[in-house]
């Protein structure tokens, strides 16, 4: 009987964990998925300035969220929204307002897939 306890008490807290990586993936990830949004809006507007402002603070934010998730989540859908970034600077450096936004939407799908892939879901257990 102790033995069933110990592994309620180990299933406990993987469950606590992965509760609380969700928390701390989202604090990451949603405020740059929302900058993403008003730079694909600023530069469909034209306002570049703008719009090269909220790169640089998405390039920093990312940067500093690498790490992490390549420590808890696939490889793949990070390095996918990086090369995504790079096209989105690549826009950026053209002035391209429809380049711009395709790009921004890529990389906030991307990031939206993370946060997906890593909620506490039935599907996901499976």
């Amino acid at each position: 009987m102790r033995q069933l306890w110990i592994a309620v008490a180990i299933l406990g807290g993987m469950l606590a964990l992965t509760a609380w990586n969700v928390t701390v993936m989202h604090q990451q990830v949603q405020p740059i998925v929302e900058e993403l949004h008003q730079a694909a809006a600023a530069a469909r507007e034209e306002d570049w300035p703008r719009a090269e402002a909220l790169t640089q603070t998405i390039r920093e934010q990312w940067q500093e969220q690498v790490p992490y998730l390549q420590m808890v989540h696939a490889h793949e859908h990070t390095d996918e929204a990086t090369l995504s970034l790079q096209t989105l600077e690549g826009a950026l450096a053209s002035r391209s307002p429809g380049e711009y936004a395709t790009a921004a939407a890529r990389m906030a799908g991307t990031l939206e897939i993370i946060l997906h892939r890593e909620r506490l879901t039935a599907e996901n257990l499976l």
